[in-house]
């Protein structure tokens, strides 16, 4: 039985040390930056133009047979008043 999460990691092969990075510093500012890996593409672009990569057909004769399914908020109020224990 394992106790506990470090011999969960080890018995797994996973190690979580931290992975050193090069620092530098940021222009004239002094301050102690890493490299980021950002491509220009990336920067200032919204989310949602991407989201066409995951773009699905629609099937119409799959749609109708979902609508058939579904029924009104009327249709259902109505059969649920008739119902023997209203």
């Amino acid at each position: 039985m394992i106790q506990n999460d470090h011999q969960l990691l080890t018995r797994l092969n996973i190690d979580l040390t931290p992975i050193s990075m090069k620092h530098r510093a940021l222009g004239n500012s002094h301050l102690s930056v890493t490299p980021v890996g950002l491509g220009l593409a990336a920067l200032g672009r919204p989310g949602y133009i991407n989201l066409g990569a995951v773009a699905v057909k629609w099937n119409d004769s799959l749609a109708e047979q979902l609508d058939a399914l579904v029924e009104t908020p009327e249709t259902y109020w109505h059969i649920r008043s008739q119902l023997a224990w209203n």
